[in-house]
């Protein structure tokens, strides 16, 4: 299956003059990839992340999203979507310093469909697939920064979302563990733990994991 498909997708801001963010941008992106964006600072990667994740819509163009054109969605419809079938992951850790693991990684089903899974045995799945259920009770301040990491990759999977946007994932960590979370996130594509993985990333041995590379300048993908 495509998990997205952008057709011509344009993002304009309406400064004086106006800012052309992303410039008839098309491609396409199937489930089973890693798919890393990369290009310059303020090139358009992060415009075109708010883009993938809903939280903008495009001012030209389409955005298809699993089969569905989300252009012209209302925002209560994107919100569903991005609830139910994304996951996000940042440079930082965004964790609650007074909650244990299994409690920070449990926080990621409050807007997502309930199952008969209590949360804490959603969280625990989460948490093995990161390899972290032996640190389900430890807090933040206990752990390293890519200890962080793998938690907070664990609490954008326990939705079980249909994609993964990561957001220069590795950006606050050290070589060793920058390796050790990109060789997570391919495994969990490898999986099939999350379908899809979208890495926007300065950092090209990042890239150089992923099955291929969309590099935004000047909002124009190649």
């Amino acid at each position: 299956m495509t998990t997205y498909e952008l057709v011509n997708a344009s993002r304009t801001f309406p400064t004086n003059p106006p800012t052309h963010a992303l410039r008839d941008v098309s491609l396409t992106i199937n489930e089973g990839e890693m798919v890393a964006i990369t290009g310059p600072s303020g090139a358009g990667k992060s415009t075109l992340l708010h883009l993938l994740a809903l939280l903008d819509s495009p001012t030209g163009g389409q955005i298809i999203f699993r089969g569905q054109d989300i252009s012209a969605l209302t925002e209560n419809q994107r919100c569903t979507i991005r609830s139910h079938q994304i996951g996000m992951i940042f440079q930082s850790f965004h964790l609650l310093s007074h909650r244990d693991a299994v409690s920070n990684v449990a926080l990621g089903r409050l807007y997502r469909p309930r199952t008969e899974t209590t949360d804490d045995t959603a969280a625990d799945w989460a948490l093995s697939q990161v390899s972290m259920q032996h640190r389900r009770l430890a807090t933040p301040k206990t752990m390293s920064g890519g200890e962080q990491q793998r938690v907070a990759i664990a609490r954008a999977l326990v939705g079980r979302p249909s994609v993964l946007l990561c957001d220069e994932p590795t950006g606050n960590l050290d070589r060793a563990n920058s390796d050790a979370i990109i060789e997570l996130l391919e495994n969990l594509v490898s999986t099939r733990a999350t379908p899809t993985v979208i890495i926007v990333t300065h950092d090209p041995s990042v890239a150089d994991h992923c099955n291929r590379r969309i590099h935004i300048e000047d909002g124009v993908a190649a």
